[in-house]
């Protein structure tokens, strides 16, 4: 009887949540689908179509073509706060990754596809990937997670189910209990926009680069971007074939290679005078028509119950083992926080290192061991001079590390050496060609070796 009772237990199917069908969710899709008599899937997408990020929304070029007499830093505001949109996602824009870097390890971009692909691209393959794996039958659309709390109130390191709450396009309100949850909404939803004083006074177009679609709206201006990120290099490099003049104003090196003539680097802003003129850190004064904040995004988790144990400190999700697990309820994990990375390769490495977690297939610390990882990881990044803020953020060779850690501990296929050459070929290239760069095309020869294709 003992024996038949284990039996049971082991053989016991799981439900399981996932939260967004982008391509993390897709990912963690993808590796629980493969094994149908143990897991039950769910899949929230408050979209009507896969691809999270990916899909590209124009809604937000009528606001500014309406409103660009008008339109401060009390209206953005207004959008942000009104969680306008969830796509960041630009019409020109195209990746700054080649395609091998970012597919999946299983499912290779098609042939004819440009190395450096348009968003287009990279939505249609991930529909390729959904409807390969034939996952969208799991997929929940127009439907939109409001609340997750653990079911039962348990201790810290038990095993706990989870009450998740959602409301449909007919506003039908649904709650349903699992056994586990990961969470998939992407990073790139809620923009982050200083706080700049004065900056109520500035009578210009003012928006953040989620906004941002198209630059017609910027034509004779002069424009601030503030921000030298990805997107801060980009959106400036795309502005300044319309505007007047684009300042791209900044915290680090003034030493950006190649850029137009029109664009000039500057230090970043320290405040608006009375009359809404721009000053930066070292004292030069101008005057703008229009700021884009290319200034980066809010980690952003609002249906998670406090219950959960899960909160925002400082810019970062506390507290995780390796970025994944919930450390007080493993039972719950997150795909896709971190930034810097190849993301498609990062989600599949973490989708299959939840599923054999799931599976039984691999074991976790305890709550204990994993929180002080936790702390041992933060203190590592402070002595490595990294903030707080920035734990998410693999910069140099960090997520190659972190890469074959997951590997290692979820028992899964490490990526592959080509991954890694290509990589740093194409950062290199972007540092010092950046307006060509995206035109090279690449081949790969074996696993650990590519070509330039000229």
């Amino acid at each position: 009887m003992v024996v038949y009772v284990r039996l049971l237990k082991s053989i016991k199917m799981k439900s399981v949540a996932v939260i967004g069908a982008g391509g993390a969710g897709l990912a963690m899709a993808r590796y629980l689908s493969v094994n149908p008599s143990m897991f039950k899937l769910a899949i929230y997408e408050q979209s009507d179509e896969v691809g999270g990020a990916w899909t590209y929304d124009p809604s937000v070029e009528n606001i500014y073509n309406d409103r660009t007499k008008r339109n401060g830093s009390k209206e953005l505001m207004e959008l942000v706060n009104n969680d306008y949109m969830h796509s960041s996602m630009y019409k020109s824009l195209r990746t700054n990754l080649p395609k091998q870097v970012m597919q999946f390890p299983d499912f290779p971009f098609p042939q004819h596809i440009r190395t450096f692909s348009g968003h287009q691209d990279v939505l249609q393959y991930l529909k390729d990937y959904c409807e390969h794996f034939d996952l969208r039958k799991f997929v929940r659309f127009k439907t939109k997670v409001k609340h997750v709390t653990p079911f039962i109130d348990c201790t810290i390191g038990s095993n706990v189910s989870w009450k998740v709450t959602a409301v449909d396009e007919n506003d039908t309100e649904t709650t349903s209990v699992f056994n586990a949850v990961v969470v998939c909404n992407g990073h790139f939803s809620k923009p982050k926009v200083p706080d700049i004083p004065n900056m109520d006074k500035f009578q210009g177009l003012v928006t953040h680069s989620h906004f941002y679609r198209v630059p017609e709206p910027y034509k004779d201006m002069n424009v601030i971007v503030l921000g030298a990120r990805s997107s801060g290099r980009d959106i400036a490099l795309e502005v300044s074939k319309v505007a007047n003049r684009v300042m791209l104003s900044h915290h680090g090196k003034q030493n950006i290679l190649q850029l137009p003539s029109n664009i000039i680097e500057t230090q970043a802003i320290r405040q608006l005078d009375e009359f809404g003129k721009v000053v930066f850190e070292d004292g030069e004064e101008v005057e703008a028509d229009a700021i884009i904040f290319c200034t980066g995004y809010l980690y952003d988790l609002p249906f998670l119950d406090q219950s959960c144990g899960i909160s925002v400190q400082d810019g970062r999700v506390f507290p995780l083992y390796k970025q994944v697990f919930n450390a007080l309820h493993p039972s719950m994990a997150f795909i896709g926080l971190a930034c810097v990375v190849c993301p498609f390769q990062l989600f599949s490495l973490q989708a299959r290192w939840i599923a054999n977690f799931l599976s039984d297939e691999v074991s976790l610390p305890t709550s204990d061991e994993m929180l002080q990882d936790y702390f041992n990881e933060l203190e590592k990044r402070k002595q490595a001079g990294i903030e707080g803020r920035h734990f998410h953020r693999f910069t140099g060779g960090m997520q190659w590390d972190y890469y074959n850690t997951i590997s290692d501990l979820g028992k899964v296929e490490p990526v592959k050496g080509v991954v890694k050459k290509m990589y740093q070929k194409a950062s290199l290239e972007r540092e010092t060609n950046l307006q060509y760069y995206r035109e090279t095309e690449y081949s790969v020869i074996d696993d650990n070796n590519f070509e330039v294709v000229l």
